[in-house]
């Protein structure tokens, strides 16, 4: 049983991902699961890594996506 808990975050303020980072690895791991944090500063680099080839399955891998709401407005712009 795979007991990693996959995260996309994408956020422009890396100072505060990279900060907030641990804490959220130390409660994952609290749970007694791996964390898999998948970040991105950039929506761009996202989208042409991510969404070149999106359909309904492309966030099928993400138990949870941590957006910040500048980034998820583009998102549902799409």
């Amino acid at each position: 049983m795979d007991m990693t808990y996959k995260i996309l975050w994408i956020d422009d303020a890396e100072d505060y991902v990279d900060s907030t980072k641990e804490l959220v690895v130390q409660a994952i791991q609290n749970r007694f699961m791996d964390a898999d944090i998948e970040s991105y500063s950039d929506y761009d680099e996202f989208k042409s890594e991510k969404l070149e080839n999106f359909d309904a399955t492309s966030f099928d891998f993400y138990d949870l996506i941590l957006m910040d709401l500048h980034y998820l407005v583009q998102l549902v712009m799409l």
